[in-house]
């Protein structure tokens, strides 16, 4: 993970991409790839020094082959590891997690 967040930051720092106050949405598949970067950056977020937020949004896309059910495993790894704010749930597709 160490690695992970020394290549974020070198990133977010040779690109500006972080300024004070931005909030930061992550588009959460469920895959690896954007779980990761929803980790890194919350991990990131505890010591650096530029102060942003951190929201992951998942949509249903209603196909037939579309497993939803990561969403109420993600919703419990979010409350149990980081502390999250509100949980919105829209036309039993759309999750929102804020911290």
């Amino acid at each position: 993970m160490q690695r992970m967040l020394s290549y974020m930051r070198k990133a977010i720092e040779n690109y500006n991409m972080i300024e004070d106050g931005d909030k930061i949405a992550v588009g959460l598949s469920g895959g690896k790839d954007s779980i990761t970067l929803l980790m890194g950056l919350k991990a990131l977020q505890r010591f650096y020094p530029k102060k942003f937020e951190v929201i992951a949004i998942s949509v249903n896309p209603g196909f037939e082959f579309f497993n939803s059910d990561f969403f109420g495993s993600t919703a419990s790894f979010l409350r149990r590891y980081w502390k999250v704010k509100r949980l919105f749930q829209a036309v039993d597709s759309l999750y929102i997690y804020w911290k």
